[in-house]
């Protein structure tokens, strides 16, 4: 009997251990909860575990919803390892696999499928889904339209229509999302990272602080205003927050976190003179980025070590970066622009269709007009394309044509095209027809001047100053009549004799408008004097805006004086010499009272 007895304990023994082992909808629901706890700790290694035990489990159970919950969560976690084109691709098969009715994992999915798609530089994608997730919102799912606003508005803001962005975020303050709640704190730090990008410091601060409430300890937060603090030239500030910040990153895992803070710390040895160490971190920073293919942090790290190499001294490194800067930068440059043409394409869908609830015969000629006007600049943008496709495979063999080419693309680079289409969208929206006209045909003459020209070395003064008083007719018309320009040509002097680079004077007459004229209170006046000394041909570039020092506080991208850097640059080699100073000068104007009246602008060119 005793042997008996054991016989059987053993037996219910092995039956309760191969119950346990079969799959159950509990066991699987529970796989999926501990991965999501796993990624609320930032644990995407220990999570992506769960998730593929729990997609297996559910498989053998045959219940697609558990499949696709497992999926969802799958794609997460590897958003968050850094692997941004497999997640896509995992949230995209759990979409797939919802019930078609279970619209709010579905407008949550394609919520994250558009921040997934934002991280890669893929904003046609981007767009695509996340106006499918508001859509889909039929069910009054406030928090997931707050976010969807917010992603919308974020994703504009990175294409550069800041605008746009300012009223979608509008959109999601008017949901009035409860302090401290995630809704809340992604709004607050969305809306600081646009006015950083607009250049206003201290708004951005006080919405970043905003975003702590709810969570204090917020890394992302903390990263944002290490790197506030850098743009505001305070590496002391920067370094409290991007030294604890890395350390705690690197034992948790954070990789996202962790390559920024290291980016951020070799920008505050830099500003500290300490470029050892600066090389240092902008080197780990960029193995881990090469390793992960984290597209935006190789751009930045490339970026740093060219100007690292470049302080020491060591040019053929420097040049490698530099190079490999410049191709990242020229990627992402064609990823906005794409970006660009889908929410222009997508604005102009939406005027149409607001037009066609008035009258017939007013949409009609409505109509006719916005498609003619969308057909030439389709036909302006496949040219400028196809330049610039043509432009990226060649190989440069003498610096002075490497400048030629970084010159024109900082020129006419895609924001400023997109300003173009934005102005001439407004009017049409306005039904401003006459100057929307107006204002496209100037364009259309701009980019045909830029074509005809860009393979020249040299043009004529007479061509030069078409194209410039081109150009600044069209900023004049853009920016209101908020400012006027003169001209004025020594009469001993023949334009049409005078060989000068290609359009050599706009990033200056740009610089002149954009950093001084526009920031001034009241009428903002350009001023261009074209005298001839000697051998030398003289312009002066007069502007009476707010001057360099106010300027300089103002701007938050070194890149921005780029395009007159190349020029002075080009300027040298047209005239065979070494230094570019020698034919370049800048200085503020000052009045009777020692007060900053302005800027003056010099260049000399040899005849």
């Amino acid at each position: 009997m005793h042997r008996k007895a054991l016989l059987l304990i053993f037996v219910f023994i092995c039956l309760g251990e191969l119950y346990a082992q079969q799959p159950t909808t509990r066991k699987c629901n529970e796989l999926i909860n501990r991965g999501y706890d796993q990624l609320y700790r930032f644990r995407p290694a220990e999570a992506q575990k769960e998730f593929l035990e729990a997609i297996d489990m559910a498989r053998q159970l045959e219940n697609e919803q558990l499949v696709a919950h497992g999926l969802y969560g799958a794609g997460q976690a590897t958003w968050y390892a850094g692997n941004f084109h497999q997640a896509a691709d995992t949230v995209k098969l759990a979409i797939q696999q919802f019930i078609k009715d279970d619209d709010d994992n579905i407008i949550g999915a394609l919520r994250i499928l558009s921040n997934i798609y934002d991280d890669i530089g893929d904003y046609e994608n981007a767009f695509k889904a996340i106006q499918e997730s508001l859509t889909r919102n039929k069910n009054n799912d406030q928090q997931n339209r707050i976010l969807s606003y917010v992603q919308i508005g974020k994703l504009y803001k990175n294409i550069g229509d800041y605008e746009t962005a300012q009223f979608y975020y509008a959109k999601a303050q008017g949901e009035k999302p409860s302090v401290g709640n995630y809704p809340f704190r992604e709004l607050n730090h969305c809306i600081g990272e646009l006015y950083v990008a607009k250049g206003q410091l201290d708004s951005a601060d006080y919405f970043y602080r905003q975003s702590f409430i709810g969570n204090p300890t917020s890394r992302i937060v903390r990263l944002r205003i290490g790197e506030a603090f850098l743009l505001k030239h305070q590496p002391d500030s920067a370094f409290f927050y991007l030294d604890s910040l890395q350390r705690e990153s690197e034992r948790s895992g954070d990789f996202n976190i962790n390559v920024g803070a290291m980016i951020g710390l070799g920008e505050v040895a830099e500003a500290k003179g300490n470029i050892k160490t600066a090389l240092d971190w902008a080197m780990r920073a960029f193995k881990v980025a090469e390793e992960k293919g984290v597209f935006k942090y190789r751009q930045s790290a490339s970026g740093l070590l060219a100007s690292l190499y470049e302080s020491t001294g060591d040019i053929s490194k420097a040049l490698y970066y530099h190079k490999m800067n410049a191709a990242l930068n020229d990627a992402a440059s064609s990823d906005v622009y794409k970006g660009q043409l889908f929410a222009f394409r997508q604005k102009t869908q939406l005027a149409e269709q607001a037009a066609a609830l008035q009258s017939l015969e007013a949409d009609k000629k409505l109509a006719q007009r916005t498609m003619a006007i969308v057909g030439l600049i389709a036909v302006f943008i496949i040219v400028l394309l196809v330049f610039r496709h043509n432009n990226e495979k060649l190989r440069l063999k003498q610096r002075a044509s490497e400048l030629e080419m970084q010159a024109l693309r900082a020129q006419m680079n895609p924001h400023f095209i997109f300003n173009c289409l934005s102005a001439i969208n407004h009017f049409i929206l306005d039904n401003e027809t006459d100057k929307a006209s107006d204002y496209l045909t100037r364009f259309s003459r701009l980019m045909r001047m830029v074509l005809v020209n860009a393979g020249k070395e040299s043009i004529t003064l007479e061509e030069e100053l078409d194209m410039i008083r081109l150009y600044l007719d069209m900023e004049q018309l853009r920016f209101k009549d908020a400012f006027e320009y003169t001209i004025n040509i020594n009469p001993g002097l023949q334009p049409s004799m005078v060989s000068v680079p290609c359009f050599i004077l706009q990033p200056f007459c740009e610089n002149a408008i954009w950093h001084g004229l526009l920031h001034k209170e009241g009428k903002g006046r350009l001023e261009l004097q074209l005298t001839r000394k000697e051998t030398q041909l003289v312009i002066s570039i007069k502007d009476n805006g707010i001057g360099m020092e106010k300027a300089a506080k103002l701007k938050t991208k070194t890149v921005e004086s780029m395009g007159q850097k190349l020029s002075a640059s080009r300027l040298a080699l047209f005239n065979k010499g070494k230094f570019s100073s020698s034919y370049f000068t800048i200085h503020d104007i000052k009045d009777k009272n020692g007060i900053t009246a302005g800027t003056e602008v010099v260049l000399k060119i040899n005849l």
